[in-house]
């Protein structure tokens, strides 16, 4: 009789448990398989679309891209400093004083040329004459220093602003060849996750099968 008593609690142990637990167990496992084949497909998938780049001027934008000729056009206006000096003496000419003129401001009588007295201020009007219209080179040079400071500004702005969109754009290929990268790296790896995914379901369909018949076979 006690024989009998540890039979049918064995027995009611392997069914009631063992089987149960076993059977959910391999349902479980045969799920999890499934969801693997699931992402091994779409990792074969996603391996195949491809991200191709923008053109520099699609990302950075037609209207905020420096380009060689924005960066020309800074300095297009800009004169040659001989240019400039003649333009700037061309207008001091028109407001330049003449002999009487030049005379009359400083409150004398127009200088005789025949005389010493005259001769001397007719030298030092054409002194004054010369500094108006050429004017001391340091002066000039730094006066169209002065001129092409804005032009060369701007200039310097949009080069290094180039440089920005150059290292930003670079940034953007580089990112995008290693998302291309990881695609090609998923491609390589999907048929085993798709092969591990079936075999998980093989093996839980295979084993969910004999719980199947142990279990109807031992209700025979």
């Amino acid at each position: 009789m006690t024989y009998n008593l540890k039979m049918s609690v064995t027995e009611l142990f392997e069914r009631k448990f063992l089987f149960g637990l076993g059977r959910h167990l391999w349902n479980v496992l045969g799920v999890s398989g499934f969801i693997t084949l699931l992402t091994g497909f779409i990792l074969l998938i996603n391996s195949n679309l491809y991200e191709t780049s923008k053109s520099k001027e699609d990302y950075i934008g037609k209207r905020k891209l420096v380009t060689s000729e924005k960066i020309e056009n800074a300095t297009k206006e800009l004169m040659p400093f001989e240019e400039w000096r003649k333009a700037e003496a061309d207008k001091d000419k028109q407001t330049l004083l003449s002999l009487k003129e030049w005379s009359e401001k400083k409150g004398i009588a127009v200088p005789d040329p025949t005389t010493k007295n005259g001769k001397a201020l007719k030298d030092e009007y054409l002194k004054y004459q010369d500094n108006f219209i050429n004017g001391p080179a340091t002066t000039r040079w730094n006066q169209y220093s002065e001129y092409s400071k804005s032009f060369k500004d701007k200039e310097t702005a949009l080069l290094k602003k180039q440089s920005q969109q150059d290292v930003r754009y670079e940034n953007y290929l580089n990112n995008v060849s290693s998302r291309n990268a990881s695609k090609r790296a998923q491609g390589l790896v999907s048929p085993f996750v798709m092969g591990y995914g079936l075999a998980v379901i093989a093996s839980a369909s295979i084993s969910s099968a004999v719980l199947s018949i142990e279990r109807n076979s031992r209700k025979d």
